[in-house]
């Protein structure tokens, strides 16, 4: 196999590379690639001769980094599964994914490798993949901090802080520092009256404060090192201009010559060096208030186009502005001088109070890694010397800090450069350093991510060649390549169509080659981005556009007549779906719809809900969700039992559902709602209440009801980590059968269900997670991570743009085309304005003058109405133009994102041209205006392969609600109906699940469909503790989920070497696999499943596979496929049962051992297990219909964990041809129950005998909680 030029350019990796991956095209596939070619020896890293093979690479000298802490798990997993197949590589078997690629290397390097050393070097490296370095940049930084803490002058046990902690630390260091700055009185004072104005208020300026040093932090830089504007010489030439002006006025000025002259005269008075005298305030007033109206001169029309460039929104305005800016300018450099300092002592005082407590930031980690590895060469060196090769993934999401961090881990020792002094490009090593991203999906700026970095980091490594493919500006560009540049073309996602669509609206939308001095930050279309697609999607896919005139049916709802703007686009997404999936174009689950703006979600959620289509919200829409926040006020109550807010949203919530006059009744006067929560007899006190006996029987029990449990939840909630929290309060106010008895229960179950994984992922304690999760409630920003989904939910995909990133749909529907751009600027910022470094950003405000002054007066008596002299510099002036250049390009990124997301499909909604006269919705710059635009051009135009008009759809009768479309009449006749969901005819299901539906139907409903985690005991929900003893503390990592625990033994196992299999084990090397597998040593049970893990593998079965040289596999996987009767409409149907087999030996007399590891404690009958055992045995079987096979157990919690083999009818306990057929004969029998079940959605319980006897955790919530007793 010859591999394409890019692809051989790119896995030689002779020298440093820098790969432009479009969407869709492979970036993350391909640095795994080269990551497992590394540790193969199949590259030419550092070689001149490209025929030459590099030595391996060990995991553990390689470090690989990406945006995200879930894409880096992501990466090693894939490296894992990569080095896995190719060490488990038969020749005589399916080849490994990377087979090709190794093939095409091993074709073009001098003395490659033999296939057999190379799966040593892959079982060798997998091996060693625990010791594997792939994190994020900030992770390699934290490493790098906590390796040199003490060089660093850092504490070693310091923590990162959370965001709760980091907030309320911030504010205090800047109550500190602006109180000491007031205090002190003076300049001082002045400087903080200053900044406080400029933020809006104290609060404001802690907000804006903490976010400037946050930003410092994340450039590397210190406020001091911030350039200043330079306010009077932009007022000179100001004052400079308005002095021409005012001289052409007085000579050839008809309206404008007296009041010109005025002006002239007292200018004349000011003396030497004076800016701009008081006695010109008044004639300068007076000169901007000339109306110029009638004939005017050529003079005139100059200074009427003067006063017009200047800010503001009139006349008085404009005038008052520069007189302010005259007035004001020479002490604005010793104000912001001022407010430097005391940005530098709120930054200290922050300092010392995260010092104080042990804490650091995810700044303070990158600067210090960045300032230690410039400034310490000890330092440097050590960390160097650890890394043969880095390769970074989503560099176009990093910072300058990141940047240097990158540069100085792969600069030459011999680089000349001085301490201090940030490292470039010339002085990097010419290997070993691989870059991989995308200009055109940098979104995330608000992160502090700034795709500039990419751009100048790309220019000056690869110079002439991006200037060339990407289109760089010259001025970036090295003249000189340093590094090879990749650009990556081929899209292995979309159709040929939708990639026609993308080429040509991105090179209008974006700049086009040629255009005059694109910034860092903007985007030309270059050569190298236009995208391909692959030879079989060649003319596949295709591009709607749905134009609005904004009429309606006539018949239609008067909810959608009289819906606008962003409601009228839901309906008109909503009727799309609708009829794509009832007119059998495909699934629900096939369409996501994605907004720019996160406060669209609830109004597609309306117009999905409306027509009954099923649908689930992703990214940070999902705290919007009202059941989320039902749970999250029962949360907020379990905290802070005074929070009242949080009681009556409980109250009146599905918890309790208390009627609006009880809710009345117990609001006291003067004293608000209120119970006796705090109290441990709070059942007691209720009837004391005032309001008690007004209160109806229903209302009582309800609240007897809901006190109760909630002081018995409480006594160990507080406790608990913030996901069992959740999943005990869900249990404890039968949450979960509310929600299943509301209009749409799998949406709603499925929002709480992701609430429970993304407390799982945070962690910490519970008043912590209810801290961030209010303020993820109130904050409207992007999100931050991509979203996720579960495959075997058929419902509709919502998500914002931003959450989309990394994801793909084979349809895509975009709204919010018009949302224009309308940057916020901050009243403190920083902005990069040309110089070296960036540049503090103030908004300034003028001296107000004394209203009681004769001016004042004056101008009062004639009746003038007080203008406010507005202050705006011109730094103030050029950093709004870059915030709104900035946002401009963000928008067409975020544009290129959302429409290279869909596979099949993408359908773009349309908005309706504004009414004559009326206001324009946008701001401008949206990527609506560019496509309407773009439709003039041929290339745009014709890629778009259907236009459909919204009021057809909004009329189609598969867009109507239920009682509608049930009498509803086609052209030809009634509408046919359809079935409420189609019959399913392929099942795929894994084997522990189907296991799980053969005990019990709701239990598999619960635990699998709904994702609730089972109660870990028999009980309605049992909570660690006793009420009524002393509270203790409770591992919950360890004790409420076992998974950790047998996802970190099979791991071990997994990876332990083949040529270690029967010999003697370190028990202490088994304990620090578990470590690095996530099971933590002081866990009770590591020492337990270590010994038991360490005796297996040195034990009688393990040492007659070594002796006898057996074959053997690990984790090998299967897809057992059965086939079952005919669906309703005749169509056949099949079961795809799949899993994996933990350990697999082929002995010489033909038998096959299957074994599954446990870590429960050993037992003789495996009747519990016959199910698994089973399924495992008849995939052998039917992959070696020759051999026998025998399955068993290894109980590695056991004394003596060998082998417990299932009872069999064959010789030497081997399962007989006639159980394989009665097994396969059950399987299928099963799988007709499950795809039934399915099918109705039905999903019934079993007696609850049965449920005790299996042992169900759910018990209480079918039973109720007497039957726990």
């Amino acid at each position: 196999m010859t591999l394409p030029p890019e692809d051989a350019l790119l896995y030689a990796f002779r020298r440093n590379i820098v790969v432009a991956a479009s969407a869709g095209t492979g970036k993350t596939y391909r640095l795994t690639a080269l990551y497992v070619l590394l540790t193969l020896g199949l590259t030419s890293m550092g070689r001149t001769d490209g025929d030459r093979p590099a030595e391996p690479i060990p995991p553990e000298r390689i470090v690989a980094t990406t945006f995200s802490r879930a894409a880096a798990q992501e990466i090693a997993a894939r490296v894992q599964a990569a080095l896995a197949e190719i060490a488990a590589w038969d020749q005589e078997g399916p080849e490994p994914k990377l087979a090709a690629i190794i093939a095409a290397r091993r074709a073009v390097i001098a003395d490659p490798p033999s296939i057999p050393e190379i799966k040593r070097r892959a079982a060798d490296a997998l091996g060693r993949a625990a010791g594997a370095r792939i994190d994020t940049l900030h992770g390699l930084a934290q490493q790098i901090v906590r390796t040199h803490a003490l060089a660093l002058g850092v504490d070693p046990q310091a923590r990162v802080v959370e965001e709760d902690e980091a907030q309320a630390l911030a504010d205090l260091a800047v109550d500190e520092a602006l109180s000491a700055a007031l205090s002190a009185g003076g300049a001082q004072a002045e400087a903080a009256r200053s900044l406080i104005a400029a933020a809006n208020g104290v609060w404001g300026a802690r907000k804006q404060i903490a976010s400037l040093c946050d930003r410092l932090d994340e450039e590397g830089l210190l406020p001091s090192e911030l350039l200043l504007a330079e306010h009077e010489r932009g007022a000179r030439s100001l004052r400079a201009s308005l002095d021409a002006v005012v001289a052409t006025c007085v000579a050839g000025g008809s309206r404008t010559k007296d009041a010109a002259q005025d002006l002239a005269r007292a200018l004349a008075q000011g003396g030497p060096g004076e800016l701009f005298p008081a006695a010109a305030e008044e004639p300068l007033r007076e000169l901007f208030a000339v109306a110029m109206r009638g004939k005017t001169s050529d003079a005139d029309k100059e200074f009427a186009a003067f006063r017009e460039e200047l800010p503001g929104d009139n006349s008085a305005e404009r005038g008052a502005g520069l007189l302010a800016i005259l007035r004001e300018a020479p002490a604005l450099s010793a104000r912001e001088r001022g407010i430097v300092a005391l940005l530098e002592d709120a930054r200290a005082r922050l300092g010392a109070l995260r010092r104080k407590e042990g804490l650091l930031s995810f700044g303070d980690m990158l600067r210090m890694a960045r300032d230690g590895l410039r400034d310490r060469p000890e330092i440097a060196a050590q960390v160097r010397a650890s890394i043969d090769a880095l390769l970074v993934d989503e560099f176009q999401d990093t910072s300058r800090a990141q940047r240097d961090i990158v540069y100085l881990l792969r600069e030459r020792e011999d680089s000349g450069r001085p301490i201090g002094r940030t490292p470039d490009a010339e002085g990097l090593i010419g290997h070993g350093l691989f870059l991989v991203g995308d200009r055109k999906q940098s979104i995330y700026g608000f992160r502090g991510a700034d795709v500039a970095v990419f751009s100048r980091i790309t220019g000056e490594l690869c110079g002439p060649l991006a200037r060339e493919a990407l289109a760089l500006a010259p001025e970036i560009c090295a003249s000189d390549a340093r590094a090879d540049l990749v650009a990556l073309r081929e899209s292995r996602r979309s159709g040929g169509k939708i990639l026609d669509f993308v080429n040509a609206f991105s090179a209008h939308d974006f700049h086009a080659p040629g255009d005059t001095h694109p910034r860092d930050f903007e985007v030309v279309y270059g050569p190298a981005d236009h995208l391909m697609p692959v030879a079989e999607a060649q003319g596949a896919g295709e591009v709607v556009l749905v134009d609005d005139d904004g009429a309606s049916p006539a018949d239609a709802e008067p909810v959608v007549r009289g819906a606008t703007r962003s409601m009228r686009e839901a309906f008109v997404a909503a009727a799309f779906t609708a009829r794509y999936v009832r007119s059998g174009e495909g699934s629900f689950r096939d369409i996501a719809i994605l907004a720019r703006r996160r406060k669209t979600l609830p109004l597609l959620e309306l117009a999905l809900a409306r027509i009954d289509i099923p649908h689930v919200v992703a990214g940070r829409a999902l705290f919007d969700t009202s059941e989320v926040r039902d749970v999250a006020a029962v949360l907020r109550l379990l905290v802070d039992r005074r929070d009242r807010l949080a009681l009556a949203t409980v109250l009146r919530g599905p918890a309790v559902g208390l009627s609006d006059a009880a809710l009345a009744w117990l609001g006291a006067p003067k004293t608000g709602l209120s119970l006796p929560l705090e109290r441990s007899d709070a059942l007691r006190l209720l009837p004391a209440l005032p309001a008690w006996e007004k209160l109806g029987p229903a209302d009582r029990t309800r609240l007897e009801d809901f006190v109760r449990r909630f002081v018995e939840l409480r006594r160990a909630a507080l406790r608990l980590h913030p996901g069992e929290a959740i999943r005990a309060a869900v249990a404890a106010f039968d949450l979960d059968r509310v929600f299943a008895a509301m209009p749409r229960p799998e949406m709603r179950i499925g929002h709480v269900d992701r609430l429970l994984g993304v407390a799982r992922r945070r962690g910490g304690s519970l008043p912590g997670f209810v801290r961030w999760l209010d303020r993820r409630m109130r904050d409207d920003s992007d999100e931050r991570d991509e979203a996720t989904f579960a495959e075997e939910e058929d419902a509709v995909r919502l998500m914002t743009i931003h959450a989309s990133k990394g994801l793909d749909f084979p349809v895509v529907i975009v709204l919010d085309l018009d949302a224009g751009v309308s940057p916020r600027p901050s009243g403190l910022q920083i902005a990069s304005l040309g110089g070296p470094r960036p540049t503090l950003i103030l908004r300034h405000h003028a001296s107000r003058p004394d209203p009681l002054s004769d001016t004042m007066l004056a101008r009062l008596e004639r009746g003038e109405r007080p203008v406010l002299d507005a202050l705006r510099t011109e730094a103030q002036a050029k950093a709004d133009e870059l915030a709104r250049a900035r946002e401009l390009a963000e928008r067409q990124r975020l544009t290129y994102v959302a429409i290279t997301r869909p596979k099949r499909a993408l359908v773009m909604i349309g908005v309706p041209d504004p009414p004559e006269g009326s206001r324009k919705r946008a701001k401008g710059g949206s990527a609506f205006e560019a496509l309407k635009d773009g439709l003039t051009k041929p290339a745009i135009k014709d890629a778009i392969t259907r236009r459909e008009q919204a009021s057809v759809l909004l009329a189609d009768p598969h867009a109507q609600p239920r009682e509608a479309r049930s009498g509803a009449l086609s052209p030809t006749g009634p509408a046919p109906p359809w079935p409420e969901r189609p019959p399913t005819r392929t099942i795929s299901i894994a084997t522990t699940p189907l296991s799980l539906f053969q005990g019990c139907a709701r239990r598999f409903r619960l635990r699998q469909l709904m994702g609730f985690d089972e109660p870990i005991s028999t009980g309605y929900v049992e909570l660690p503790g006793d009420p009524a003893t002393e509270a203790v503390e409770i591992d919950t990592e360890a004790d409420l989920d076992p998974r950790i625990r047998g996802l970190a033994a099979h791991g071990v196992l997994e990876r332990w070497p083949r040529e270690a299999f029967g010999r003697p084990v370190d028990v202490a090397d088994v304990r620090r696999r578990l470590a690095l597998a996530g099971l933590r040593p002081e866990v009770p049970e590591a020492a337990r499943i270590a010994e038991g893990i360490a005796c297996f593998l040195d034990g009688p079965f393990t040492r007659s596979i070594r002796d006898q040289g057996l074959r053997m596999l690990r984790e090998e996987p299967f897809v057992l496929t059965v086939d079952l009767s005919a669906a309703p409409d005749g169509s056949p149907r099949a079961l795809g049962l799949r899993g994996a087999v933990d350990f697999v030996v082929f002995r010489p007399d033909g038998t096959v051992d299957v074994i599954d590891y446990k870590l429960s404690r050993p037992r003789s009958d495996l009747s519990v297990y016959a199910f698994q055992l089973h399924a495992y045995a008849l995939s052998m079987h039917r992959r070696e219909p020759e051999r026998r096979i025998r399955a068993g157990v290894v109980f590695l919690a056991g004394a003596n964990p060998e082998p417990v083999w299932l009872a069999a009818e064959g010789e030497d306990g081997t399962i007989t041809n006639a159980e394989h057929d009665r097994f396969a004969g059950e399987l299928k029998t099963l799988g007709e129950r499950f795809a039934e079940a399915r099918w109705a959605d039905r999903f019934d319980a079993v007696p609850l005998d049965r449920c005790r006897k299996l042992h169900c955790g759910f018990v209480g919530a079918c039973y109720g909680p007497e039957s726990t007793l």
